[in-house]
């Protein structure tokens, strides 16, 4: 079975969702700097999916401030795009 075409185009659409909040709210370049630090903290290679999206969601509302209103936003997103919704867990926290 292969992917149909709204399936294979939901992945950049993910992506371009979450850079576009980041960027609308803390500018071109901190966005841009923020996603890609999230995206490392989240071990996510790419927002591909709702559930990467959902844990990207979570580590950035973990940051506080504007950062964490942007992932509360896209935690919602995710959610209503099928997200699982199951709680990010950090494996370096003992």
């Amino acid at each position: 079975m292969t992917d149909a075409p709204s399936d294979r185009a939901a992945a950049p659409a993910l992506r371009d969702l979450a850079l576009a909040k980041l960027t609308r709210v803390l500018g071109a370049e901190r966005g841009r700097r923020v996603y890609d630090e999230v995206l490392a903290e989240a071990g996510l290679a790419a927002v591909g999916s709702a559930d990467d999206l959902y844990a990207f969601s979570a580590c950035l509302s973990r940051r506080g401030g504007f950062e964490a209103a942007v992932g509360g936003l896209l935690g919602v997103a995710a959610v209503l795009r099928g997200a699982s919704a199951r709680p990010f867990v950090d494996s370096s926290e003992g």
